[in-house]
């Protein structure tokens, strides 16, 4: 089994993991070797055949022990136990997902709001992913905790931008923001500061028990706003310990689907005129 495959099973490991409160730790070390193993593509049949997969960073015994039943086997009986456990088994007409052929992501947090690591960083582990963009859409300023950006620091946060794109080549980074989707489906930043953004990810953060009929207009209302190209977790759930929104989500994806909603900024002239308009260049 190849490191991206194997990174997938851990992947869902540490997803299943993080259902049960008590399994967080854990949940994080298999997300962790995860993430190791698709920025670093180690040849798991020559570590395994030579009793080295603890090399691998971030790889303990236990993970090792899974690591070497897909070596052998090419399945996890771990992975396959926390699927039967949780009540999610695997579907018989699930999709395969070449991870290989991502060109980017269009949604990743820095260390600007709630991420954990630098936007220099995150820039040179999608360079190793293979990656031609990525979208640094960091939180508005709506929720504190997480330190949002409003339009001040997301003018400081577009210069720093400029500096990593030219250390990264071959890189694009998009500047964007994950806006939070207000009660009555205002967005948390005004449309004068969106439109000047490459990419707008909006997204129910707050208040996701409203009546269904309420939260079907408050969704409607956010995603027929031209500036918005991305829904982020339409639900808000969190497995395990939070329900998430509902309402009429047909008709929520519906009108987010209509043409005549949406004019992606990329076909306004991306890049010639994308973040230069926050700088002045």
């Amino acid at each position: 089994m190849d490191a991206i495959a194997a990174a997938q099973v851990l992947s869902e490991i540490g997803y299943l993991l993080r259902q049960d409160p008590k399994e967080v730790y854990r949940a994080r070390a298999f997300s962790a070797a995860a993430w190791a193993l698709a920025l670093e593509r180690p040849d798991l049949d020559a570590l395994h055949k030579a009793n080295k997969l603890t090399a691998i960073e971030g790889v303990g015994a236990g993970i090792a022990k899974v690591l070497a039943g897909l070596v052998e086997d090419g399945r996890s009986s771990y992975l396959e136990r926390l699927r039967s456990e949780s009540g999610q088994p695997a579907r018989d007409d699930e999709s395969v997902i070449d991870l290989a052929a991502y060109q980017g992501d269009l949604h990743s947090h820095t260390d600007w709001s709630d991420g954990r690591t630098t936007m220099l960083e995150m820039a040179r582990a999608a360079k190793a992913l293979g990656y031609k963009y990525l979208g640094v859409t960091d939180h508005s300023p709506r929720i504190k905790v997480v330190n949002g950006l409003d339009a001040e620091r997301l003018l400081a946060q577009s210069r720093e931008r400029e500096q990593v794109e030219k250390e990264v080549e071959g890189l694009a980074l998009l500047q964007g923001i994950e806006v939070d989707i207000l009660e009555d489906g205002a967005l948390d930043l005004p449309d004068a500061v969106l439109e000047l953004l490459d990419v707008v990810v909006a997204s129910p953060h707050v208040k996701l028990r409203q009546e269904a009929a309420s939260m079907t207009e408050r969704m409607l209302r956010a995603v027929s706003n031209p500036n918005v190209d991305i829904v982020g977790h339409p639900t808000g759930r969190r497995p395990g310990s939070r329900e998430g929104a509902s309402y009429d989500f047909e008709a929520v994806f519906r009108e987010a689907a209509r043409p005549s909603s949406h004019t992606c900024r990329w076909q306004r002239g991306w890049p010639a005129g994308r973040a230069s308009r926050w700088t002045g260049s």
